[in-house]
């Protein structure tokens, strides 16, 4: 016996493992696989006709258009999360949670690490300080800076809603399995490594 179709099989076999999709089930390397095939196909096809740039310039308009979609329900969600008489608006949350689970940073830093420009974030520190949620003091290793950090208030604050924002979380991920979000995880993380290195 050669064992031709399990020497054909063994890499495809290596190649799920290492996706990090796999849970040991027989049945999920057999979708993949066949969705695999499904798709080597499509391309070949694509190719034949001329039309793969075709497709996949659809796909990134596609991609970036899903992109922006779950940032916009993103903040539907957070409008629900964040209870009404909170001082917390969207943007402002995202800053508090940089400071809630990272501690001190400058204001560039906190600024940069939201993607946001200069005068935005600026706007941002301004009223999260006129808001009692964050304070600033001179940066001992650089004098031309400040360091921004939570307050007791900016802290009793993010508390208050952490249980709301861990379930907008969840809401946010949607019907993804845990090997589907472990996936996107990968993947999303892959494009902000890039997009964080080629905005500079």
């Amino acid at each position: 016996m050669t064992y031709r179709l399990l020497k054909e099989l063994l890499p495809q076999i290596e190649a799920f493992e290492a996706l990090g999709l796999a849970e040991n089930q027989t049945s999920d390397f057999a979708r993949w696989l066949l969705q695999k095939a499904e798709n080597e196909r499509l391309v070949e096809n694509l190719e034949r006709k001329g039309d793969l740039a075709s497709e996949q310039d659809q796909m990134y308009v596609t991609n970036s258009r899903f992109l922006v979609n779950m940032y916009r329900y993103a903040k539907i969600y957070a409008k629900k999360a964040i209870p009404t008489k909170s001082p917390i608006a969207f943007d402002d949350y995202s800053y508090l949670v940089v400071l809630f689970y990272e501690g001190k940073q400058t204001k560039m830093q906190l600024i940069e690490r939201n993607i946001h420009e200069k005068s935005t974030g600026m706007e941002i520190i301004k009223r999260l300080i006129k808001l009692g949620l964050v304070m600033q003091e001179d940066n001992i290793e650089d004098k031309r800076s400040k360091n921004i950090f939570l307050t007791p208030y900016g802290i009793e604050s993010m508390e208050a809603i952490q249980d709301n924002m861990w379930k907008l979380t969840a809401t946010i991920n949607g019907n993804l399995s845990f090997n589907e979000t472990r996936t996107l995880n990968i993947l999303l993380a892959k494009l902000n490594i890039f997009h964080e290195e080629n905005s500079k």
